[in-house]
């Protein structure tokens, strides 16, 4: 069985066992609430454990900070840079690909040598040709 889970406009959806899918609807039921509000309580924890880390903060001290709090953007080449600046480990290859693309072009850095948005963004869909034909001469 497929359990779908929806939350504002995205869509998750995961392969159960009969058996699991009656197990969290009877939970459901039991705790007067729903299906999805189980599943994601159950993947809260875990995932809150497993993205938060340490970053410096701009004051030079470590503070605690959750990822997608600080990756997360509607626009999917700021969310790719965010990533990238942030999280470089948590990178696909196909996004090291991206990255390598942006980071080799000076036009997508700023004079102090961070990421370049506004251009990063103009270019998008020539940064990922580009990666595409790099994967694809050298993959």
């Amino acid at each position: 069985m497929a359990l779908t889970i929806q939350r504002k406009s995205e869509t998750l959806t995961l392969r159960v066992s009969g058996r699991t899918k009656l197990a969290i609807e009877l939970l459901a039921q039991k705790e007067g609430t729903t299906l999805s509000a189980i599943v994601m309580e159950a993947m809260e924890q875990p995932i809150k454990d497993g993205l938060t880390v340490f970053k410096e903060a701009p004051n030079g001290t470590q503070e605690r900070v959750f990822l997608p709090d600080v990756i997360y953007d509607p626009l999917e080449p700021d969310q790719e840079v965010k990533l990238a600046v942030n999280a470089p480990e948590l990178l696909t290859d196909r996004q090291r690909v991206v990255w390598k693309v942006i980071t080799e072009d000076r036009k997508y850095s700023t004079k102090k040598g961070d990421p370049n948005i506004s251009a990063i963004r103009g270019d998008w869909l020539k940064i990922q040709r580009t990666a595409d034909q790099l994967t694809k001469a050298h993959g």
